[in-house]
C-alpha cells in the first residue's frame, strides 16, 4: 500500500470525528440483529476500533469480531481501545483484496469507508464471497448528495490520497443490488445540518 497518510492525525481521529462517528456507527449498529450469539463479524475498515467497541458492549454474547484495515497507525489505536479483547482479532490488511477464507462470517460490515474504494463493485464481490449463506452485508457511509460534501470531496483530495469518491443512496443500492446481494433495508439520515448519511442492509 501507499504511505500510511493517518500517520499524521490517527492519535486525535476519535476526538476530531467524536459527533460524526457516533451518528454513523449507531445507524449501523441499529441494523444488527438483536441477539448475535455465536455470530462471527468482519469489521472491514475498522479505523480505530469505535464500531467493535460499541458492539461488544451491545453485544457481549457475540462469537467474534475480526477488523481489519489498511491504516497502521489507525489499527494500532484500536488496539489500544480494545486491549487485547480475545474476541477480537485485529487484521492489518497490506494488499488490495482481502486474504480471509470465504464464507467466514455470518455479518459484513462497513462504516464510513465505501468512499475509499477504488473499485467498490469488486470490493462488494469480495464482501459477498465472505458472507455465508443467509448472511447479512451492513454497509453504511455518508451521501454525496449536497453542496457542501461536493465541496468537501474536490479539497479532500490535497491531504487523503487514499480518498475516491463517495455516493448517493441511490447509487450505493444499485452496486449493491448488481453484486448479487438482495437489500433488506435502507435508510438516510441527517448527521448535521449539513451532511447526510445512508445505510443498507442486504442479504
Amino acid at each position: 500500500m501507499d504511505k500510511d497518510v493517518y500517520d499524521r492525525f490517527a492519535k486525535n481521529y476519535d476526538a476530531r470525528w467524536a459527533r460524526f462517528s457516533e451518528i454513523t456507527i449507531a445507524q449501523a449498529l441499529a441494523h444488527f440483529s438483536t441477539n448475535l450469539s455465536h455470530k462471527t463479524v468482519l469489521d472491514i475498515g475498522c479505523g480505530t476500533g469505535t464500531l467493535i467497541e460499541k458492539l461488544l458492549k451491545e453485544h457481549p454474547e457475540i462469537g467474534s469480531v475480526t477488523g481489519i484495515d489498511v491504516s497502521r497507525s489507525m489499527m494500532q489505536q484500536a488496539e489500544k481501545k480494545l486491549k487485547g479483547n480475545r474476541k477480537v482479532k485485529l487484521i492489518h490488511q497490506t494488499g488490495k483484496t482481502i486474504n480471509l477464507p470465504a464464507q467466514s462470517f455470518d455479518i459484513v460490515v462497513s462504516t464510513n469507508t465505501f468512499h475509499y474504494f477504488i473499485n467498490p463493485r469488486a470490493k462488494l464481490q469480495e464482501m459477498k464471497q465472505l458472507i455465508k449463506n443467509n448472511g447479512l452485508l451492513i454497509l453504511e457511509d455518508y451521501s454525496k448528495d449536497s453542496l457542501l460534501v461536493k465541496w468537501f470531496e474536490w479539497i479532500i483530495r490535497f491531504y487523503d490520497s487514499w480518498h475516491q469518491k463517495a455516493y448517493t443512496l441511490e447509487e450505493a443500492e444499485q452496486m449493491v443490488s448488481h453484486a448479487g446481494f438482495t437489500i433488506l433495508q435502507v435508510a438516510q439520515f441527517p448527521i448535521d445540518v449539513f451532511w447526510k448519511g445512508w445505510v443498507i442492509q442486504a442479504r
